[in-house]
């Protein structure tokens, strides 16, 4: 039998959890729930942990899902947060099915129980072009880092949404373009390669970094692409699984793995 390690020992204990992840644990309540899409709401939440919160642009919060046993927790990008106000701002895409996840159907006044700062994909500070591809997981995280760029770096996104009413706008001076939409194919490994198409991306230039978020096998190719068929280093692709298509997460928030 597998030994328990101290990290799975100590996961249902959200102040350890939170200690052993150098993180705060808060109670944050729910001020509003607003549609942004069809697919997609917005979830404002305060709490006054919030308004010495210190964090990096692309890390999220995990909130419990589940009490349990087991508990279960699940994970969000920080879209925006105003410390002065002590609000947080979380972007949700509601799946067909959301497993743990019941945060879009959060009422007002509802309190629930947040770990945060989470999360190591930030902004590569010495790169001059940034690249987001990733499908609609990733848009909260691919918008937070692009906004994040600061001119005379460059960014560019790329991304893949269920409809035309999912596009949504992006106001990043360094992104002058706008977010570059691709149609979903046939299957995510074919989408991952109509995103990296539609990118223009090709052999590894100095300074250009990619970060590839979204569905495991969609992610998984665009990496693969980028470092196996045009040369790129791999510290210069930064890639984040959010789901994996046909199973839940797990109950870190984050895919299993095989």
């Amino acid at each position: 039998m597998a030994r328990v390690t101290d990290a799975q020992d100590d996961f249902d204990d959200s102040v350890a959890l939170a200690a052993r992840m150098d993180a705060t644990r808060m109670d944050l309540e729910v001020l509003t729930v607003r549609p942004l899409s069809s697919t997609m709401v917005r979830v404002e939440l305060t709490g006054d942990a919030l308004r010495s919160l210190a964090y990096v642009p692309g890390q999220d919060l995990m909130l419990t899902a589940t009490t349990g046993p087991p508990v279960e927790r699940r994970r969000w990008t920080i879209r925006s947060l105003d410390r002065e106000r002590g609000v947080v701002a979380l972007d949700v895409v509601l799946h067909r099915d959301g497993g743990a996840s019941r945060l879009h159907l959060a009422a007002a006044g509802e309190v629930v129980e947040a770990i945060g700062p989470r999360g190591k994909v930030h902004l590569d500070e010495d790169a001059r072009v940034h690249h987001f591809l990733g499908d609609q997981s990733f848009l909260p995280a691919a918008f937070v880092l692009a906004e994040a760029v600061r001119r005379p770096a460059r960014a560019a996104v790329t991304l893949t949404v269920p409809g035309p009413d999912d596009r949504l706008p992006l106001a990043a001076p360094a992104c002058a373009e706008g977010p570059v939409w691709v149609e979903a194919q046939g299957d995510d490994q074919a989408t991952g390669l109509a995103l990296l198409a539609a990118s223009g991306l090709g052999e590894h230039e100095d300074g250009v970094v990619a970060y590839v978020g979204g569905e495991m096998t969609l992610a998984s190719t665009i990496r693969s692409a980028l470092v196996r068929d045009h040369g790129w280093p791999r510290e210069a692709v930064l890639p984040k699984p959010y789901w994996r298509r046909g199973t839940a997460n797990a109950r870190h928030g984050e895919p299993g793995r095989d």
